[in-house]
């Protein structure tokens, strides 16, 4: 179905908009905060700062479903148009990534294996235009009913794979799934996406809110701050793969 066929609905939704923002300076606290000297008040505020990328998890697919509204649409232009503003990017950016890390740091290694090795993690932090792409080929076949029940199926995916990644035994191969690329790869996020779907399919149908719910407001703030505390109070030192846990 062509996107003309998709119901008229507000071009923008400004609550995504704000989330967007938001998260854009959280990703600028992530970079900012390892120039100090490492102490407790800036290692926090990185820990805290790392609910940017999941919330662009969930941004992509609340966009994807509120702008297509639960049509299905053509492979081709979908993926013409989406790869255009994340895998080309990467392309073009990636050798000036490499040739910027190669003559002003070490990183790249100066070395062939350096460079391949450079690129295969995603080119610094050009990672994450790695990642945009496979979403796009997720939502091709996501299925169009019962949303909120696959985004559960899929947090529990996520979760599993997760805790996994921390505690679980690591045979010759898992390690390069699990802990090293894991972070690349869209199993390890699959349920922040689906819960985005999910949404943006309500909001298709709800529309926006137009005035302040406050209690719903309140709660949400409890449900943050307890969130930020878990964040940095769980550190998972026991864990065998504990240091894995950012990523």
């Amino acid at each position: 179905m062509s996107d003309a066929s998709v119901p008229a609905r507000p071009a923008r939704l400004q609550s995504a908009v704000a989330l967007r923002a938001l998260a854009t300076v959280f990703v600028v606290v992530i970079h900012t905060t390892h120039w100090p000297p490492s102490n407790p008040l800036f290692d926090n505020l990185d820990t805290l700062a790392r609910f940017a990328v999941p919330a662009f998890m969930l941004l992509t697919g609340v966009l994807l479903s509120y702008q297509y509204g639960g049509s299905r649409v053509r492979a081709g232009d979908f993926l013409r148009r989406r790869f255009s503003r994340s895998l080309v990017p990467w392309l073009a950016w990636a050798p000036v990534y490499a040739l910027f890390g190669w003559f002003f740091s070490t990183d790249p290694e100066h070395n062939l294996v350096g460079v391949v090795n450079f690129l295969i993690y995603g080119a610094g932090h050009l990672w994450f235009l790695l990642l945009i792409p496979q979403m796009y080929l997720v939502y091709l076949v996501w299925p169009r009913r019962h949303l909120w029940w696959w985004a559960a199926a899929a947090l529990a995916v996520q979760t599993a794979l997760c805790v996994y990644r921390l505690y679980g035994p690591m045979p010759i191969g898992f390690d390069q799934f699990f802990l090293w690329h894991g972070f690349q790869l869209l199993p390890f996020w699959i349920g922040y996406f689906a819960m985005g779907v999910a949404a943006g399919r309500s909001l298709v149908t709800s529309g926006e809110p137009t005035e302040v719910r406050w209690p719903a407001v309140a709660g949400a703030a409890a449900l943050v701050a307890a969130s930020g505390w878990l964040m940095i109070a769980l550190t998972y030192g026991g864990a065998p793969h504990g240091d894995f846990q950012i990523g």
